[in-house]
């Protein structure tokens, strides 16, 4: 039997953070296998989708693409990060922690690739439009929307 990895291990070896490998499975670029509430990745999967990003990465520096983020660092502080979401740097750590933005290591530092930063911001922005929506409908459901 082929070795499977759960997603803290996946992320581990991708240089992710879980919620970054759950949300590529969720939307089906990473392959995986439910049990019950676990995710289990093949180790395989794990690899071919690393060589992908690797390849992708490749071919952008090819053609002078900055993975479509025009003059933007691939990877960021949180320094940086923070700067460009419009939050403190704690705040950032936070999200970190929690899983929220994916992050990697780099010796005792955090780094954040700017592509998981604007994938964060597009996540929050579509979690705001959804809880706008939640609104609208409670203010028409109690006569409000006058």
């Amino acid at each position: 039997m082929s070795e499977t990895l759960d997603v803290e291990q996946a992320a581990s070896r991708l240089g992710m953070s879980r919620a970054a490998v759950t949300r590529r499975v969720n939307a089906g670029e990473i392959t995986a296998t439910r049990v019950g509430n676990d995710i289990r990745i093949a180790a395989a999967e794990v690899e071919r989708y690393r060589q992908s990003l690797m390849i992708a990465m490749a071919r952008e520096d090819q053609d002078g693409i900055d993975d479509d983020l025009t003059n933007m660092p691939r990877e960021l502080t949180t320094t940086e990060a923070a700067r460009q979401l419009g939050v403190t740097r704690p705040t950032v750590m936070k999200w970190i922690k929690d899983g929220s933005l994916a992050a990697h290591m780099v010796g005792s530092h955090h780094r954040v690739l700017a592509k998981d930063v604007m994938e964060f911001v597009e996540e929050r922005r579509e979690e705001q439009l959804r809880a706008f929506e939640r609104l609208r409908e409670a203010d028409e459901a109690l006569g409000l929307d006058n």
